[in-house]
């Protein structure tokens, strides 16, 4: 795999297989298919083996039919909402998104999402990748 490498690390006594990029290493990745296409997705963010936070991705769609993403934070827990991702082929973030900072190191994340099907059978495939700055 072109751009990728996996390293072992010592932590906590426990070796761990990191993937990693030229710029972040890869704390989680996950394809999901959501049980209703506007559902909520809470994703903890672990670091360490331990939880610094809390993310939840929502879909929604507007007149404007620009995708674009949204944050903010309620109760403690970072909200992300995906405007216009409803396309077949997919949409997705051009840049990681931050969502936390530890120890000084950036966290962020990449999310994808399609939306397949017609009429009120539609399935919403999301996947996302947590990153860690080196």
């Amino acid at each position: 795999m072109t751009g990728m490498k996996t390293m072992k690390k010592e932590s906590e006594n426990v070796n761990e297989t990191l993937l990693q990029t030229d710029k972040y290493y890869i704390l989680d990745s996950a394809s999901i298919l959501l049980d209703e296409p506007t559902s909520p997705l809470y994703v903890p963010i672990i670091h360490r083996g331990e939880t610094v936070g809390l993310f939840c991705l929502s879909f929604v769609t507007d007149e404007k039919e620009r995708p674009s993403i949204e944050k903010k934070v309620e109760s403690d827990i970072l909200m992300i909402t995906c405007v216009n991702f409803d396309d077949a082929s997919g949409r997705f973030s051009l840049t990681p998104i931050q969502i936390a900072t530890v120890n000084g190191k950036k966290i962020c994340m990449q999310v994808k999402s399609s939306l397949n099907g017609s009429g009120e059978l539609k399935l919403r495939t999301v996947q996302y990748t947590v990153l860690l700055e080196k």
